[in-house]
């Protein structure tokens, strides 16, 4: 099997980190044909990545779908919890990053993708945008800390996922001059700093800084 994917790509890096944390033996390659061509939309519908290829030519989009083949057909270190209400859980993380934190976090996105000077209303208003979406995650923490089955918290699926989207929530602000978007939400601060002490996911976090810093450079 092999992995097409990105250091830069917070959806492809979630993909990595779960392979690594499991020790499965997939080749990491960069996308073939290259990404945004006419041929790769070709052979891949969904023209994105991450895309897994399975050994028999099977093509597998979406980063989650692809989270959730590899839990399943890989079930040694498994990183899905084993309770129905777990197993929500790490669901809404995903879909809070992908469907609250990522839609907020674009707009900030195209303002350093803009080659114009930024205004500062403009600046403020999609901040204020991306400070909803981390009080959101906020309050949902507070309230899965309140229905967690055990005070004993082991690293799944969930988290591995909520913390590509989370490390781009908090460095793309300060590439534009915004600081600690963070200091007012004691929660996710709490969980950003036990989640990064896992090794695989700060050495994923790493790569994603260096890939953006080598992008913001070339701009």
């Amino acid at each position: 099997m092999k992995l097409l994917s990105s250091n830069f790509s917070p959806f492809s890096t979630r993909v990595r980190m779960l392979i690594a944390i499991k020790g499965l033996d997939i080749d990491i390659v960069n996308p073939e044909p290259p990404l945004r061509t006419e041929a790769f939309r070709k052979q891949f519908p969904l023209a994105k990545i991450p895309v897994l290829i399975l050994d028999d030519g099977t093509h597998l989009a979406e980063s989650w779908s692809i989270m959730e083949y590899l839990e399943a057909a890989f079930p040694t270190h498994p990183l899905t919890p084993d309770t129905p209400l777990g197993k929500a859980h790490a669901s809404m993380m995903c879909r809070y990053a992908d469907l609250h934190l990522g839609p907020a976090l674009f707009p900030l996105f195209s303002l350093l993708l803009s080659k114009t000077e930024i205004e500062a209303e403009s600046l403020s208003d999609k901040v204020s945008h991306l400070s909803h979406a981390l009080a959101q995650g906020e309050r949902m923490f507070v309230q899965m800390k309140q229905q967690s089955e055990s005070d004993m918290r082991t690293l799944h699926i969930g988290d591995i996922a909520l913390a590509c989207s989370f490390y781009f929530a908090l460095a793309t602000p300060k590439q534009l001059g915004v600081n600690d978007i963070l200091a007012p939400y004691s929660e996710l601060q709490t969980w950003w700093q036990w989640v990064q002490s896992n090794e695989v996911i700060a050495s994923g976090v790493k790569e994603m800084d260096c890939a953006l810093m080598q992008f913001v450079n070339q701009q």
